[in-house]
């Protein structure tokens, strides 16, 4: 009678090379996620600052031909103070193009921390002083909410705290460009914050539908891929080894 004691399964290396492999792979997935996030969000702002001048401009030259038949956006002397403006506008939006990327991203970011400089260093008001912190306090806060979704891998829930984020410097950006080009149109203010909104989200909705499927479609193929490989070398371990201990009885 042959007795055969159980053969030691190297399971614990398999299981161990697994759980190596697996959270190398969620650690690269959220670097991508993150990537993407930004990347899609980026290219968000871009294009809907980009879109909402000249929706602006199309909409404005809508109402002032409604308005005053005389108004157009052909940039001649001797304008109306509303017909300049609206040529400044045009003559700004041409300005705003691929080869500038980097410039207008260095722009916000200054603009961006001459706002916090301005937190930081308010003035002599105590009222307005409150606000200020009180306002810096939440969008702490909501920079860490932000940062906690994100590692807990709830993206729906990181966009919408990020659009939160993005319209606290969002209408502060509006506001330092409206009074930049010293507007004096009244509905251009309303007409950029709508379509440059408007084309924000859908911007952003669309490269994060597309990001979204392309790293499922691509996490689907390699989690396969890794699986398959994972069951064939443990299933050639195991009767090699099975096979060695039998032969060797």
């Amino acid at each position: 009678m042959m007795i055969i004691s159980p053969v030691k399964f190297p399971a614990a290396s398999v299981q161990q090379s697994f759980k190596r492999d697996t959270w190398s792979s969620i650690r690269a997935h959220f670097l991508k996620e993150m990537i993407q996030l930004f990347i899609s969000i980026y290219l968000s702002i871009y294009l809907s600052i980009y879109l909402s001048i000249y929706l602006s401009i199309f909409f404005a030259q809508g109402c002032s031909s409604v308005k005053s038949p005389r108004l157009s956006l052909t940039c001649n002397r001797n304008l109306s103070t509303t017909n300049s403006e609206l040529c400044s506008i045009k003559q700004f939006a041409k300005q705003i193009h691929a080869v500038q990327i980097f410039e207008e991203v260095s722009k916000f970011s200054f603009s961006v921390f001459i706002f916090i400089f301005r937190i930081l260093f308010p003035p002599p008001s105590v009222l307005l002083f409150v606000v200020v912190v009180v306002v810096l306090l939440l969008f702490i806060l909501l920079l860490l909410l932000l940062l906690l979704l994100l590692f807990m891998h709830l993206f729906l829930s990181a966009y919408i705290c990020f659009l939160i984020l993005f319209f606290f410097f969002f209408f502060s950006y509006i506001f330092k460009l409206h009074s930049l080009l010293r507007l004096e149109y009244p509905s251009f203010l309303f007409l950029f914050l709508f379509s440059s909104s408007f084309s924000f989200f859908l911007l952003l909705f669309l490269f994060s539908f597309f990001f979204h499927f392309y790293t499922q479609f691509c996490y689907f193929s390699f989690y396969s891929y890794q699986y398959s490989s994972h069951s064939h070398s443990s299933s050639s371990s195991y009767h090699y080894y099975y096979y060695y201990y039998y032969d060797q009885k």
